[in-house]
C-alpha cells in the first residue's frame, strides 16, 4: 500500500526541466511523427507526448516553449481554426501561437 501511495505521489511530482532538455525531447518528438522539420508542425500534435515524457504541467510547457522562441530555436507560428476548438494553442502576450517550426540543430 504504500508503494502504491509513493508511486501516486511521484507521478504528481513537477521536476525541474532544463531548456536543453525541453529541446532535446522536443526534437525527439517532432522526428518521431516522420514529418520534415523544415515544414511547421501543430503544436497539438508534439504537445502531450513532450509533457508526458518530461512530467510537466500545461503551464510549464507553455513558458519552455516561449523561451525556446526567445532563443530563436523555435519559430511560432500564428493560426486558428473555427471548426476545432480543442487545438492547442500557446499564447504569449496578444497571439495565440499554433505550430511551431524548429530551427535549432541537435
Amino acid at each position: 500500500m504504500i508503494l502504491h501511495y509513493l508511486a501516486g505521489v511521484t507521478k504528481e511530482i513537477e521536476w525541474d526541466v532544463n531548456l536543453d532538455q525541453f529541446y532535446r525531447i522536443l526534437s525527439e518528438e517532432v522526428g518521431k511523427l516522420g514529418e520534415l522539420t523544415s515544414s511547421s508542425i501543430e503544436i497539438q500534435k508534439i504537445f502531450k507526448p513532450v509533457r508526458d515524457r518530461l512530467n510537466i504541467t500545461e503551464i510549464k510547457f507553455d513558458d519552455l516553449l516561449v523561451k525556446c522562441y526567445g532563443k530563436d530555436w523555435v519559430r511560432l507560428e500564428v493560426g486558428t481554426s473555427i471548426f476545432d476548438k480543442d487545438t492547442k494553442l500557446v499564447i504569449s502576450g496578444n497571439n495565440k501561437y499554433r505550430y511551431i517550426k524548429l530551427l535549432k540543430k541537435l
